[in-house]
């Protein structure tokens, strides 16, 4: 059977929205190892491109005789699914959300869209730390407890105000430091009207 398919049948009905993070391992049993033979992981706070190969590195096929594969999807509600099935059956439960694994965690955060702005080359941020981009003129503080969605609403914010400051702002009354940091904020960020 084909992993991809195996899990989208279980997920049809979810919107891709609802889903925070995933991580899916096949272990082949034949082989008297304990090591994942197959592996897609999405990390938390994932960009298209990374869903993207999540769903390429599910592209493979596993034997229910010969193997047993697992899964758990983390919800962004804060409850998750988790699912084992060997030998040809195979149940998925919805649970309270347990802990995120460090390896789905501290992945770089992306950004190459926040809210109406998309920016150019994207904004890579490790969890929890502060922001410090002089070109862009962001400076926000992190904290350990930050979270991703917490993350981009403060670049959000952020955002609308240095584009309101600089960007919609009448040129004349800019000083020379302040014109500089409006072109950089053109040349690197587009904004949806």
């Amino acid at each position: 059977m084909n992993a991809r398919t195996w899990v989208e049948s279980y997920m049809k009905s979810m919107s891709p929205d609802l889903i925070r993070c995933a991580m899916v391992e096949h272990v082949d049993l034949s082989d008297d190892s304990d090591r994942a033979d197959n592996e897609a992981l999405l990390v938390d706070g994932y960009t298209e491109a990374q869903r993207e190969q999540f769903w390429q590195d599910l592209d493979f096929e596993f034997d229910y005789g010969c193997g047993e594969i697992s899964g758990t999807i983390w919800l962004k509600n804060g409850r998750w699914m988790e699912v084992v099935s060997s030998n040809g059956s195979d149940s998925w439960v919805m649970k309270d959300a347990p802990p995120i694994p460090k390896r789905l965690k501290e992945h770089p955060w992306v950004f190459e869209t926040v809210g109406e702005f998309r920016l150019y080359p994207p904004l890579i941020v490790k969890p929890g730390q502060t922001i410090e981009n002089d070109d862009l003129g962001l400076h926000l503080f992190g904290r350990p407890e930050m979270t991703y969605e917490d993350c981009k609403a403060d670049l959000l914010d952020e955002l609308c105000f240095l584009w309101r400051s600089y960007v919609d702002a009448d040129i004349n009354r800019l000083t020379s430091d302040a014109i500089d940091l409006r072109n950089n904020l053109l040349a690197r960020i587009a904004r949806r009207s």
